[in-house]
């Protein structure tokens, strides 16, 4: 019998300026051995040295994975290709000497992802996992202190991750 749902545990990065890195989860349903249906989620913590803030950024997706090269225990490698709708929110908190306290300012964001990702089947529903891709948020992010311009944090960025995927 086929996989119908697999769960991956990953380790997600992400470049540039308030990317970082971080954790996370998805699970998948085939329908069809080919073709997947995907709800995802994680964070990441980062900083911006620019604005000299620490940055979090939770995120939820869902998409579709097309595998057109599956693992078996035969040819235990496999290919895939995804693309996730993505909701982010980005948190930055901002530690000055002349201020009393932290300041904490967030943002939602919305966005885009496709990841191509190989696999490698080396126990009976257990797959280690590579994925490589970029994300857009569909627009940047202006930082400011105190009024002023410090920081864009750009709408374009790769993302990468690793982990494992079980099956059931």
């Amino acid at each position: 019998m086929a996989t119908r749902v697999m769960l991956d545990l990953l380790v997600v990065d992400a470049t540039g300026d308030a990317g970082g890195l971080g954790g996370g989860g998805a699970v998948a349903w085939f329908p069809v051995p080919a073709v997947a249906l995907r709800l995802g989620g994680g964070g990441r913590s980062s900083t911006l040295d620019a604005a000299q803030s620490n940055g979090l950024t939770l995120f939820a997706t869902a998409g579709a994975v097309l595998r057109p090269w599956r693992a078996t225990h035969a040819r235990p490698f496999e290919l895939s290709l995804r693309l996730d709708y993505v909701l982010s929110h980005l948190s930055l908190t901002h530690f000055d000497n002349d201020e009393p306290s932290p300041i904490t300012r967030a943002r939602w964001l919305s966005g885009a992802a496709v990841v191509a990702e190989a696999g490698w089947l080396f126990a009976a529903t257990v797959e280690a996992v590579v994925g490589v891709g970029f994300q857009d948020d569909f627009g940047s992010t202006e930082v400011n202190d105190k009024g002023v311009q410090v920081a864009t944090i750009p709408s374009f960025r790769l993302v990468g991750e690793g982990g494992v995927r079980v099956g059931f």
